[in-house]
C-alpha cells in the first residue's frame, strides 16, 4: 500500500499553516503539531509494509531528508520519495502528480490512498476509494472522509461519501457533557449525457441514515448546533 501524504492541514494545524510559500520557506525550523504527528504515526505503525510518498507543497521548500527528520525514525524509514510537480496547473493537479509518480515508477497496479485535507484534489472515477484524513482539527477532533465513485455505465455515476467525526473536546472550563461522535453518509446518482455537452441530471440523499449529529457551539446554544437530518435533493443542468 502506498500513502500519498499532505502536510499542511494534516500534520500542521490549519491555524498554523503559513499564509504563503515565502513564510514556509523562512520557517526553516517548521515543526509538525505533536498531537497530529502522534495520531498519524500510531496508525501507520499498524501497517509496517506501507510506503509513504510526500505529496505536500513542503517538498518544494525542503529536501526529502529535512522532511523525514521531522518524523520518528521508524516512520521516516517508510518514506520513499516525493511526487513530481505537475507540468501545468489544473483543477486536480495533486491527483495528476500521484498518477505521474505511479507511472514513472511502474506502480500503476499498486493499491494507494491519499491523506489530504482537500478531497477536491482527487476526482475518483473508478472503483477506487480515496481516504482523506483531516487531522488539522485534531486539537479538538479527529475526522476522516471516505469517498467512492462508481462509473457503472458510460453516462451514469454513483457516488458514496462518508464523514466520520470523533474525539471532539470542549474548551477548558466548558462543563457541558462530551460531544457525541458521528458518522454521516451521502449518496448521489448522476447522469451526464454526451461527452462534450448536454443534459446533466442529479439526485441525491444527504444524511442517508438520518444520523442525529451536532457541531460544538458556544454556551449560547447549550445543546450545540444541530445538523440537518435526512433530505432529498435533485438538480438539472445543461452543459454547452
Amino acid at each position: 500500500m502506498y500513502i500519498f501524504l499532505d502536510i499542511d492541514g494534516v500534520l500542521v494545524k490549519d491555524d498554523e499553516v503559513p499564509i504563503d510559500d515565502v513564510e514556509l520557506w523562512e520557517a526553516v525550523d517548521a515543526k509538525f503539531d505533536p498531537v497530529c504527528l502522534q495520531e498519524f504515526e500510531t496508525v501507520i505503525r499498524q501497517y509496517p509494509n506501507t510506503k509513504i510518498v510526500i505529496s505536500s507543497a513542503w517538498r518544494e521548500m525542503f529536501t526529502l531528508a529535512e522532511i523525514k527528520s521531522r518524523f520518528s525514525d521508524d516512520v521516516a524509514n517508510l518514506i520513499v520519495g516525493v511526487t513530481p510537480l505537475a507540468k501545468s496547473v489544473q483543477k486536480f493537479y495533486r491527483h495528476q502528480e500521484v498518477l505521474d509518480y505511479l507511472n514513472s515508477n511502474h506502480l500503476t497496479k499498486v493499491a494507494w490512498v491519499a491523506i489530504d485535507d482537500f478531497a477536491s484534489h482527487f476526482p475518483i472515477n473508478w472503483l477506487r476509494m480515496s481516504i482523506v484524513t483531516m487531522t488539522s482539527a485534531i486539537i479538538h477532533a479527529i475526522a476522516a472522509y471516505l469517498r467512492a465513485d462508481w462509473l457503472f455505465r458510460p453516462d451514469w455515476q454513483l457516488n458514496w461519501s462518508t464523514n466520520w467525526i470523533a474525539n471532539r473536546q470542549r474548551p477548558e472550563g466548558d462543563t457541558r457533557s462530551a460531544i457525541a461522535d458521528y458518522t454521516m453518509t451521502d449518496l448521489t446518482l448522476r447522469y451526464r449525457g454526451g461527452k462534450t455537452g448536454g443534459v446533466e441530471l442529479g439526485i441525491g440523499i444527504q444524511n442517508l441514515f438520518d444520523t442525529e449529529a451536532r457541531e460544538p457551539f458556544n454556551t449560547t446554544l447549550p445543546n450545540d448546533w444541530p445538523l440537518a437530518g435526512r433530505s432529498l435533493w435533485g438538480d438539472v443542468r445543461y452543459r454547452f
